[in-house]
């Protein structure tokens, strides 16, 4: 029985996590065992991950895989005289996070506090990881705490704010959604509060117009 070396860097550092439904191609390298009588050798598998296959004439694993979860795969060299090696590495399927419910449009008002938290069942992941939350951008004067995934502030510039926010489950898997924020002015609790306004202007002249006509009018009938 001929013992065999390894190159276990090889199989410890080639690409050992993917995603469901990505479809997934890996060679095992020739230098990943060797025989010290410099024999030739046959490579198989015991378990593979749903939607993975071996083909030993070319050791390569392909496929895609259709069911997140772990799996550990043994590797064995076997030079057809009682000689055999084994390696081990193991094979994760990620379940990438979706977008369940998406977060609707939102409306505030400048210069007034307010605070929003994205709800819990808005990204979902099939594997049960947690997600980490992140937005590209937010209006003037708010801010968003990833520890609880909350806007909160006091916005300062009326106009509206296309947020992207990205869901990431630790494992390369990603999923965003998108919305609108938008910061408009505020409708005041007195009317008066027009006053001065371009629009309180434009009441207060044509109120007066109003008054000249109405004068003229009883100046005209006076003279009849």
């Amino acid at each position: 029985m001929y013992p065999y070396t390894y190159n276990f860097h090889v199989l410890k550092y080639q690409r050992t996590t993917i995603e469901i439904d990505e479809s997934y191609t890996y060679t095992i390298h020739n230098n990943t065992f060797s025989d010290i009588d410099g024999g030739e050798f046959t490579l198989s598998i015991d378990q593979l991950p749903d939607g993975i296959s071996f083909d030993d004439t070319n050791n390569t694993l392909s496929g895609t895989p259709t069911t997140s979860g772990t799996t550990d795969v043994t590797v064995t060299a076997d030079d057809g005289i009682g000689g055999t090696g084994t390696d081990t590495f193991t094979i994760t399927v990620n379940s990438i996070p979706v977008v369940d419910n998406p977060i609707p449009d939102k409306m505030i008002n400048k210069g007034e506090a307010c605070s929003y938290t994205i709800p819990d069942d808005t990204f979902y992941d099939g594997d049960g990881d947690v997600l980490t939350l992140s937005v590209d951008k937010v209006p003037d004067g708010i801010s968003f705490d990833d520890a609880n995934n909350t806007f909160s502030g006091v916005p300062n510039k009326v106009g509206k704010t296309k947020i992207t926010v990205t869901a990431d489950d630790g494992k390369n898997g990603t999923c965003t959604d998108v919305f609108i924020m938008e910061v408009i002015n505020p409708e005041p609790d007195d009317p008066a509060a027009y006053k001065g306004s371009i629009t309180g202007q434009f009441l207060d002249e044509m109120m007066w117009n109003c008054q000249v006509t109405q004068q003229l009018y009883i100046l005209r009938l006076g003279m009849m």
